[in-house]
This record gives structure tokens, sequence and C-alpha cells, in this order.
């Protein structure tokens, strides 16, 4: 598609937009204006619509973020319903809701104990509905529980979410009235204080004038700042005995006495929540653990399943896009090869990794409007794991474009697992070749893309695992590869780097597989552009060689 012709299309689905926004009723938004609905009608794939659509978030359209997505214009909306103060809302009734409250209609009571709660700060958690739905049922419960609920003991490997889902259980009661909006939330971290147990003692129960040298004053510890709120205890296990039987009267009665002191006691009304990597029976005392009813296991990542992996490289990918405010195209290869990598420090040890792999490529085109990350740019520990695994099959999915606030549903619903990288190749060249005719640009900048392009499937080739009569045969190609490769340099005075041999080599062995079943029309005019060789560079030379074997294969000329 052409320039204008994209233009002029984005425009009609804009008016499209605009036209139905003022014929709707309030009754219909949820079943009207989906990105799936506007794409039939003007007969186009769904990701464009979405694309051209999310341009004008926060501009002159906001949008209702379930599933499918639903599209309005702001100013007509306004105009017949009610002023609306967010470009995007997780539901038709958190639209709705937001109205209700303007005009001081109480949303219904809750009733006791109710999950089934359609917008609550768990909800769009990555997992809430798979992995994570039992141990959030278990942390709703421990909130709901009266007085100062049940305390809760998160267990779960490092880096697998344990501090964010503590700060998700403080939320949730705020948002549920259970504990006020300015309640505090207090975190204490127990391995900072692993060579000092008496230290550790005194900052969480407090200390008496003269309880130990230098304690020149009494002094409150975390349980009192704490008080009418959330304590959050991180590495637990680093209580050692006597500070375990403290809490435990503390959680058993309320009270607690500072360091130092002999008689009298403190009370205090804190939610209790805490974390820990280690086994349980071996770090804790009995009569600890069984005041603790509500043990919520954090899985780890490669717990969550592929799809909820998925989401979370999209994810972080997404954060970075917005720190580097660029669009980037990842490569399928990528993709996959983050999938499959096993994480040690789980979440946070890929959330690292993806900051690592954005920062490479933006240090090398920061001068680029759009960042395309390849192989070239993983950690080397990642690329480590796909040449040593033999399950790690790459090429199952496609090059994805991400930008700032790009919904993560659309990106997932947009995988074409398992498609036919040759195929897209070649109409992608074509369409390459279409408008460098059209707009008549430079030929470097046609060989540049057209090159790109060509990078995305050798990265995949290059690592598809093949079976041994497959290898055999490759080895046969390398080698035939190889000598006209040798002839070509001498001849032309050109040089290819050992990567070239084995890409084209991979090429050529699965493009003889493939576009032999394949009917594609190769416009003349590109044929007679590719027989001419009218390519002017190394590379430009390479894809002409290219090719022209694929013509010869395919059209026999």
């Amino acid at each position: 598609m052409r320039k204008g012709e994209r233009k002029l299309l984005k425009d009609s689905i804009i008016q499209y937009v605009k036209e139905n926004t003022a014929k709707i009723s309030l009754e219909e938004l949820d079943t009207v204006l989906t990105a799936e609905a506007i794409a039939g009608y003007f007969q186009v794939k769904r990701n464009t619509v979405s694309y051209y659509l999310n341009q004008e978030i926060g501009k002159t359209f906001f949008k209702i973020n379930t599933r499918p997505v639903r599209f309005l214009d702001k100013k007509i909306f306004e105009k017949n319903f009610f002023t609306v103060s967010k470009d995007v809302y997780a539901s038709v009734n958190d639209l709705l809701d937001e109205n209700k409250q303007k005009n001081g209609i109480q949303k219904e009571e809750k009733q006791e104990m109710n999950f089934v709660e359609e917008q609550d700060v768990f909800q769009n958690l990555i997992g809430s509905n798979g992995s994570l739905k039992k141990p959030i049922e278990q942390m709703k419960t421990s909130i709901f529980y009266p007085n100062t609920s049940l305390p809760v003991f998160l267990h779960g490997p490092t880096g697998s979410g344990k501090s964010f889902m503590a700060r998700k259980i403080y939320e949730f009661a705020v948002q549920e009235g259970i504990l006020k909006p300015d309640a505090p939330f207090v975190i204490m971290n127990c391995a900072q204080y692993v060579n000092n147990i008496e230290l550790l003692s005194s900052n969480l129960f407090g200390y008496v004038k003269g309880a130990f040298t230098g304690a020149y004053a009494t002094t409150k510890g975390l349980l009192e700042a704490a008080d009418g709120g959330m304590l959050f205890l991180d590495e637990v296990h680093r209580l050692n005995s006597e500070s375990q039987e403290k809490l435990f009267v503390f959680l058993d009665q309320g009270i607690f006495r500072r360091m130092g002191e002999s008689e009298g006691w403190h009370k205090a009304k804190v939610r209790m929540v805490m974390a820990t990597t280690e086994n349980l029976e071996s770090n804790f005392l009995d009569t600890f653990l069984r005041r603790i009813p509500i043990i919520v296991q954090i899985p780890s990542l490669k717990e969550r399943g592929e799809q909820e992996r998925l989401q979370f490289i999209y994810h972080f990918f997404i954060e970075e896009s917005k720190v580097l405010n660029k669009k980037m195209k990842v490569s399928g290869n990528v993709i996959e090869a983050l999938l499959n990598h096993l994480y040690q420090g789980n979440i946070g040890d890929l959330e690292n990794k993806i900051k690592f792999i954005c920062a490479t490529a933006y240090a090398k085109k920061k001068r680029k409007n759009e960042i395309d990350i390849h192989l070239e740019h993983l950690p080397e520990d990642v690329l480590k794991g796909i040449a040593e695994k033999a399950e790690n099959k790459i090429g199952n999915y496609d090059t994805v474009e991400i930008y700032p606030n790009a919904p993560i549903q659309e990106i997932l619903s947009g995988d074409k697992n398992g498609k036919d990288y040759h195929q897209e190749l070649f109409e992608k060249l074509i369409a390459i070749f279409g408008e460098f005719r059209s707009q008549n640009y430079a030929k470097e900048q046609f060989e540049k893309r057209c090159m790109h392009t060509v990078n995305d499937v050798l990265d995949c080739l290059i690592y598809n695992q093949n079976s041994e009569n497959e290898n055999t045969m490759r080895k046969y190609i390398v080698n035939s590869v190889q000598e006209a490769f040798r002839y070509v340099e001498y001849s032309c005075n050109v040089q290819f780097g050992g990567n070239s041999l084995h890409a084209i080599t991979a090429y050529f062995f699965y493009m003889n597989q493939h576009f032999r079943k394949q009917n594609i029309f190769i416009p003349n005019e590109l044929m007679q552009y590719i027989l001419e060789e009218k390519f002017i560079s190394q590379s430009g030379f390479l894809i002409c060689c290219l090719l022209k074997w694929i013509l010869c294969q395919h059209k026999k000329i």
C-alpha cells in the first residue's frame, strides 16, 4: 500500500469512528466499534486498524481496553453523554462507574467476600486468570478477614514478584476501603541485618534508652510506624528464633515490647505480609508457622507457562519503548530466544535482559526513529543457550512492532505462530520494490530496506535445527555455495563473511523445499531489474544473486 493510500485509509477509519460514536447509546457500548468490526468493514487487517486508532488515543479518541478493544471519539461522546477523565478504561463498567461517582450515585454495596469484582488491582496482572488465580484468591481472603486481617506468607524463588505482590495486597486493601488512602505501607528487608540480628530486632520492635550501646533515646520501631497500615517483611527467614517468638506474640495478641523492656506492652494494628525464598519448615519455628494460616506460593517464571512468559516479554519491551520514546521492531527469533531461556532470577532477570537488549540496540541506532532488534543484540548467555539446546526451535514467531502504550493483547493476537517466513519475505521484497518505483527514492535506501527484510529470515534459518539427513544435504550445498562465493569474490573483487555463506546456504536449501510448492507472482519489472544487476552495493549484489536463484528455481529462467 502506497503512502497516500495508507493516509486515506487512516482518515477513513477515523471518520468512521466519529460517525458511529454519534449514533450509539450507552446500552450498546458492549457491542460496538471494536477494532475487529472496523477491520471487517474496511476489509483490512485488525492490527492495521488498531495501529491507526491507537495513534489517536489521548488526542481525539479514548478506548475501552476489553477484549476486543473499543474505540470512541472523546468530544462526540462527551457531547452526547458525559465527561471522561481518562484515555483508557479497563471496562465498560469502569467508564460508567466514573459517571455514577461524579453524579453522587453510590456503587452497589459489595457482598461480603466477593471475589468476582470486575475491576480491581489484581485484574490486569499477567496470569490473573492463569497461574496467579489461586494466589490472588488467597491474598484477597487475607484482606477481607475482620480486624487486622490474616497474616500472609509469600513463598517463591528470587525475582518471582513477591515484593510486587505485597504492594498489590496493600493497594487492594485501600481500594476496598479496608485501609485508609493515607495508611502507611512499611517495608523492611531483613537480609540487610544478616550480620546484626540485634539491630534487626531493635528496628522492628523499637528500643528504650540504654538498651544497648548507642541507644541514647527511646525509639519507636517499624511495627509502630506501620500502625493502621501494612508491614512487609522481606527475606523474613533472617529473623532468629528470639525475634520469631516476639513476632509470634504480636501476631497472636497484637502486643509487643521494645528492646530493653521487661514489663508493660505496646499495641499496634498492623496487617502483616512476609516473604521468603527458603524452605519454611527448616527456617521457622513451628509455633510461628502455625500463626500464619495463608501461605501463598508464587510461581517461578518457568512455571508461568509459555503464554504468560510471552506477555512478560512484550510488557517489558513496551516499557522500554516508553523510556526510549522509540518504536521498536523486535525479530521473532529474539522473542523465541527469550521465551525459551531459563532465567535464574525469574521475572527480574528477564526484565534486566530486555533492558540490556534495548540499550544495546539503541546505542547503535540512537538517531533513528525506530529501533530494530535482532539476535546480535541478545546477551551472550541467551545466545549461548540457543546454540547449546537442540530443543530450542527458532522461527515460529513473527517480527513484532512495539510502541509506547501498545496493548499487549493486540500484539499477542497478531502473532503468527508457525508462519511461512519464505513466502512472507518474497512478498515484502515485492512490496518494497513497488514503493521504490512509485516513490523514486535512492537505490541505496532501497537496498538497505531489502537487506533489513532479508536479515529477519536469515536469523531464522541460521539457527533452525534440522534432521541428520537435512544436515548432510546442507553440507553438500555449503561446499557448492562456497565454491560459487570464491568465484564471485575473485571475479568481482567483493568479499563475504562466513555468516553470509551459511545464511545463503540455508536459504537455498529451504527455498528448494518451499518455493516450488507455492504460486508467487513476480512483477516483470522486478525480474528485469534483477536480471540487469542494477544493485549497486555489496549487500545489494548479494541480494541480487539470491533473487536470481529464486527466479531461476521458480520461473526456470
